[in-house]
């Protein structure tokens, strides 16, 4: 956070700038081959040539699988560079650097971060040909298997018996703009293989049911991070039901209630995190009609989810006893893969007699992963929520004008602007805003207060610190010195209201001009 507010050095600035003129990396991860990369990669393609930005692919192995082909849909395909590998007689593909950059996209998708040119090539790896497009204002998306990053090759080969030939440094996910992780369970990619749709793999190390799950785990190990301890647990029970489609579907189960957008955000950050969909459903019953607090939340919580390209839907239950039952049954005909929802508030004993929400729902369940949000409110005090967060991820991978180039480094050159919006006086805006303001001073940022007004409150004038307060300013006026801050819009008020005061005088001589001064003037 300390980042946001402190200022930057002329070398920092001078990086970002440049970092303006380069494109965008974007990398896909996933346990094995089959795993779904190229289908997601190819998907954002298509999404993000429906909005106006320039994709083309090269280079990219589709494996003839009918759902991946599908995705390939309008998307344009510069030729790449066939040659034979004399070792194998395999056959691999080359980026066209030449052709590229005569063509000049705004994003190129390739497959196999790892892969290694040809004799002769300008440069030996994809990953050089990656960075050498980034340098020239050419965004790339591409895809890399797990045991192919160096640090978990050798980790992979103890675990797995898996070698491999070629690798890429620890450090190039550092270089992306963002990663994301295709995570699929062991019994997805073995029903893929027998459904013929991985031809050519039969019979490898890598697709040994136990194998699969200690990838899996690596690649969990790797990208998810705060939802990973539950992620990484396998299904042991066999001859369970699950999903075998490539998507994954989140589904987030609240109320119309204020922590019911913190639930939807929570499954948001899930879905984007693993690339799937997301959805929502709130069981009410349909014959009593909402109050007031209930329908602004509604409409709050809709809009939400429409936000994050989600789909929202009311399910009609008439007893809380019912609601394990419609979930479960809801999630198998939707093909859900996860399930986020919030935990109980009843006691250990209300749930003995009245019955567990949770515990039915897992004795219901079958090859579908339950999260449990728990509200920190209650014991940790106040919640503070980001009220506005600039995401257009779509702007992300567009080409910046000359206009746009200096609109943004204008944002570079600028400070930060942060505003603590509360529901009435009272509620700790001030408060928060001193904790935060003493935090980074200790963290070395100069910190120092303009304007202050503690409306007499201990606790909040206790927060001061060790802040520094800057001296308002001061202003003769008709013999009378005014104390103000250099800014503050309420003296602006005040001068016009002097005037006015002074007209009165005019007009009525018996008022004293004196006394009327001292009160006109007492901010």
């Amino acid at each position: 956070m300390e980042d946001n507010f402190k200022r930057k050095s002329p070398e920092e600035m001078l990086k970002m700038i440049t970092k303006l003129q380069q494109g965008t990396l974007k990398i896909y991860i996933g346990p094995v081959s089959g795993s779904g990369k190229t289908y997601h990669m190819l998907r954002e393609g298509n999404t993000l040539r429906e909005q106006g930005i320039d994709v083309v692919i090269c280079a990219v192995s589709t494996m003839r699988r009918p759902e991946t082909v599908e995705q390939l849909g309008a998307l344009e395909r510069i030729p790449s560079i066939h040659w034979l590998r004399q070792s194998d007689d395999v056959e691999l593909k080359d980026l066209n650097l030449d052709a590229l950059l005569a063509r000049n996209p705004e994003v190129v998708l390739v497959d196999g971060l790892a892969h290694r040119n040809r004799e002769g090539a300008r440069y030996a790896t994809r990953l050089e040909d990656i960075q050498f497009l980034l340098r020239n204002n050419i965004s790339v998306m591409t895809t890399v298997n797990v045991y192919e990053l160096e640090g978990y090759t050798e980790l992979a080969r103890q675990l797995t018996g898996i070698t491999v030939e070629h690798t890429v440094p620890a450090d190039t996910l550092e270089l992306a703009d963002e990663v994301k992780l295709i995570d699929v369970t062991p019994e997805t990619i073995l029903s893929r293989l027998a459904e013929g749709h991985l031809k050519g793999h039969e019979g490898e190390a890598v697709f040994r049911q136990g194998n699969l799950g200690i990838l899996r785990e690596l690649a969990l190990r790797l990208v998810a991070e705060g939802v990973n301890e539950s992620l990484r647990e396998h299904r042991e029970e066999m001859g369970i039901t699950v999903t075998t489609g490539i998507m994954e579907r989140i589904l987030v189960s609240t109320q119309y209630h204020w922590n019911g957008s913190i639930y939807i955000r929570r499954g948001q950050q899930i879905a984007k995190r693993l690339n799937g969909d997301l959805c929502a459903v709130v069981f009410r019953n349909m014959k009593q009609p909402l109050t007031k607090e209930a329908t602004v939340f509604r409409r709050n919580m809709i809009k939400l989810v429409e936000k994050f390209g989600g789909h929202m839907e009311e399910l009609s239950i008439l007893h809380r006893r019912n609601i394990p039952s419609t979930l479960a049954r809801y999630a198998m005909e939707h093909q859900i893969t996860r399930i986020v929802m919030g935990h109980s508030r009843r006691t250990r004993w209300q749930e003995l007699w009245q019955g567990s929400v949770v515990n039915s729902l897992l004795r219901k369940l079958r090859g579908v992963d339950l999260f449990l949000v728990a509200d920190r409110a209650a014991r940790e005090g106040e919640r503070v929520v980001p009220a506005k967060v600039n995401e257009v991820e779509s702007l992300t991978y567009r080409r910046l004008s000359e206009q746009e180039m200096k609109e943004q480094i204008g944002q570079i050159q600028r400070g930060t602007f942060k505003i603590y919006i509360g529901a009435a006086p009272g509620v700790g805006k001030t408060y928060m805003m001193l904790r935060e303001g003493n935090d980074l001073l200790r963290k070395g940022i100069d910190v120092q207060i303009g304007l202050l007004e503690t409306h007499g409150r201990a606790e909040t004038v206790e927060q001061m610190g060790h802040l520094s307060v800057i001296p308002r300013a001061k202003r003769d006026y008709q013999e009378l010195v005014w104390k103000r801050w250099t800014r503050r819009p309420f003296c602006i008020f005040a001068q016009k209201w002097c005037l006015w005061m002074n007209w009165r005088i005019r007009m009525y001589p018996g008022v004293s001009g004196k006394s009327v001064m001292k009160m006109s003037c007492s901010c």
